[in-house]
């Protein structure tokens, strides 16, 4: 018995997006677990590093849920 991407997770590559995604799915009592990217302070995109703030990513997307 396996999972099926699409349909018990979804595979998204943008970080940012991804967290955005999960926020939007979340309901009443869920838990968003970000793991393995809250200490550093760059993300590589492409063959560059771009600044990186995991706690900002995640504020910016709870703040664009309706209240």
């Amino acid at each position: 018995m396996g999972w099926t991407e699409g349909e018990q997770y979804a595979r998204i590559e943008d970080r940012r997006q991804g967290i955005a995604h999960a926020v939007r799915k979340a309901g009443p009592g869920d838990t968003i677990l970000l793991a393995g990217k809250g200490h550093e302070r760059s993300i590589l995109i492409g063959r560059g590093k771009e600044p990186w703030d995991e706690r900002a990513a995640a504020e910016a997307a709870i703040r664009g849920l309706p209240a």
